[in-house]
């Protein structure tokens, strides 16, 4: 084999096996798994429809969703199942690049392993959600923020433009970053920068008192000076004074079941290697995965799912630390033991983490088949106005089809209400399905119309 072909190879490798773990979800079944993929679709469909976004939802990730609309539902369904998962294949890449360019070709084969296969990085990059970009985006911020400290301006505009996209998209990413970006770059200047490293300090600090303040006072935003005293506070006091209430662990934590204990092992290792040889992108991964590392193991502001869902986030660091694990052994390896040493490291890495990245389970689903052949069929029958009586069918039949289907409970409940919606839609079609039930709602007053279809235990009216 040419030489230069092994590191193209490595990359290949990587990226065909983060594809291969993050296929098992869409591949499970045709339905979109979770609730989330069906309401970033439905948002993505109301602003193409001039129809607005909620006020209080970022913009950012339906405007980028929207667009696909204009190719289609069929489409536009097809690429949210199956594009989630080419952004969980680029973050691999991404994460691979920048250990092949700042560790060399085997610890990037390793570093690119880990993060394609550590379960909760599997999990969280199947579906469309938010932090799937995210993750895809981050190894290339990573990227521009080195190049950036460094003293490239280019860089410098990149990461820029990569954080704003992040912040439109899914803003509360941002606040880990500017914890983690921020305070390796300030660590870096005032190595650099001795004399300034006072000054540095306290311009960041004011700087940071000035957003909190801001946050503070400005109306519609999070109140950080609220949650700090309420929550963090003393949740802080409880720890120093009782430290065992650490445990148990926020809710769905679990570190060993979600990176593996072979990537923890590693990252472990890679962590020591920092700390005896620092340089740049070692000091990057070691500050990102020691501040996220509190947020994952503490819910320190009273928000449930903060802890569980950091740890995604985490797993890129552990996975650049591991590469600096392999990196370091193949220093201490004699000079022609050096490739065999790095293929024998990303081997046992590959073995640690393989099985369970492989193993991770696909999503609940909030609909059936029935739900999805009824929605088709309608779709099919010209339906333009549709009421559900779930918001679960609502949100997967607009999403699927791109129709006007609405989720209205006093329709049912309301006669005013009904007649006044009918008024509006004479051609309305109701839609119950399994969850009418339980949800409590009416239907008595369907026994007068007409059915124009059925659908198992999903069945269609209209007048």
């Amino acid at each position: 084999m040419r030489r230069p072909l092994a590191p193209l190879l490595g990359l290949l490798f990587v990226l065909g096996v983060a594809l291969v773990a993050r296929l098992r979800e869409p591949l499970s079944s045709p339905i979109l798994g979770a609730e989330d993929p069906f309401l970033h679709m439905v948002q993505a469909w109301d602003l193409a429809q001039g129809r607005g976004l909620p006020a209080h939802y970022p913009p950012g990730f339906p405007a980028l969703l929207a667009p696909f609309t204009f190719l289609g539902a069929r489409a536009f369904y097809a690429l949210a199942r199956w594009g989630p998962p080419l952004l969980g294949v680029a973050e691999a890449g991404g994460v691979w690049l920048l250990a092949r360019r700042h560790l060399g070709a085997w610890p990037a084969l390793a570093g690119g392993l880990l993060v394609a296969l550590m379960p909760e990085n599997v999990f969280r990059t199947d579906l469309l959600f938010p932090t799937a970009l995210d993750l895809a985006l981050l190894p290339f911020l990573f990227l521009a923020t080195l190049r950036a400290v460094e003293g490239s301006r280019a860089a410098l505009a990149v990461a820029a433009g990569l954080g704003a996209l992040l912040l439109v998209s899914h803003p509360w990413v941002v606040a880990l970053l500017v914890l983690t970006l921020g305070t390796f770059t300030l660590g870096v200047l005032a190595r650099r920068h001795r004399r300034r490293a006072l000054p540095l300090a306290a311009a960041t600090a004011t700087g940071c008192a000035a957003l909190v303040a801001a946050l503070t006072f400005l109306p519609g935003t999070w109140n950080p000076t609220s949650a700090l005293l309420r929550h963090a506070g003393p949740r802080l006091v409880s720890l120093v004074l009782h430290p065992s209430t650490l445990f148990p662990l926020p809710q769905y934590v679990d570190l060993p079941a979600m990176l593996t204990w072979g990537a923890l092992v590693f990252a472990a290792a890679g962590a020591l290697c920092v700390l005896a040889a620092p340089r740049p992108l070692g000091l990057l991964a070691l500050t990102w995965t020691a501040l996220l590392l509190p947020i994952v193991l503490v819910d320190w502001f009273g928000v449930w799912f903060i802890p569980h869902r950091t740890v995604a986030y985490l797993s890129v660091g552990v996975a650049l630390l591991g590469a600096h694990a392999v990196e370091r052994l193949m220093e201490l390896a004699p000079p022609r033991l050096r490739a065999p040493t790095g293929a024998l490291a990303c081997a046992l890495a590959l073995g640690l983490v393989l099985p369970a990245g492989l193993a991770v389970q696909p999503w609940y689903r909030i609909v059936e088949p029935n739900d999805v052949q009824a929605w088709k069929d309608l779709d099919a029958k010209g339906a333009r106005w549709t009421v559900t009586t779930s918001w679960q069918s609502a949100a997967g039949d607009r999403a699927t089809t791109g129709r006007d289907v609405v989720f209205n409970p006093s329709f049912f409940t309301d006669a005013h209400a009904r007649d006044a919606a009918l008024a509006k839609h004479p051609d309305a079609v109701v839609l119950v399905d399994r969850h009418a039930k339980e949800n409590g709602l009416p239907t008595g007053f369907l026994a007068s119309w007409r059915k124009v279809g059925q659908w198992g235990d999903v069945t269609a009216y209209t007048r």
